[in-house]
């Protein structure tokens, strides 16, 4: 939801308009202060091309330093495995240095290569909690 008199969360709901909702918004940022009121940053749950990873990556940039929130839980699902490094590698630089306290990164098949393209976020100075829990792991006991 996203409403622009006061932007304290952006949560991308339908992918079929991502672009057109990203190029909206980069147009409502400079055309106001809106992104010095944006605290919390939920992409969770969609599953973002490495194209739509530059825009976002735009975005992402332009916030304040004091970001607080980031939910980037299921974002790279069923994409080849290059097309969601590049993804993981351009909202990661554009995370960079921003004062996030909390990320979420669950459901992502990050694996070595996928922990790399993640680090920018996960180096955050300000960075308290950290929260990965994967998908379709199971244990189980005889």
């Amino acid at each position: 939801m996203l409403e622009h008199s006061s932007i304290n969360s952006a949560d991308i709901i339908d992918s079929l308009c991502l672009f057109c909702f990203l190029q909206r918004l980069i147009q409502e940022w400079q055309a106001s202060n809106t992104a010095e009121s944006v605290t919390h940053v939920n992409l969770s749950n969609k599953c973002y091309t490495s194209d739509a990873s530059v825009l976002l990556a735009d975005i992402l940039s332009s916030l304040p330093t004091n970001l607080i929130d980031v939910n980037l839980s299921d974002i790279i699902a069923s994409r080849p495995e290059d097309d969601a490094l590049i993804t993981l590698n351009n909202i990661g630089n554009a995370l960079q240095g921003k004062e996030m306290k909390s990320v979420n990164l669950s459901d992502n098949a990050l694996g070595r290569k996928g922990i790399a393209a993640s680090r920018p976020i996960l180096e955050s100075k300000a960075l308290e909690v950290a929260t990965y829990k994967p998908r379709n792991v199971h244990l189980q006991s005889y």
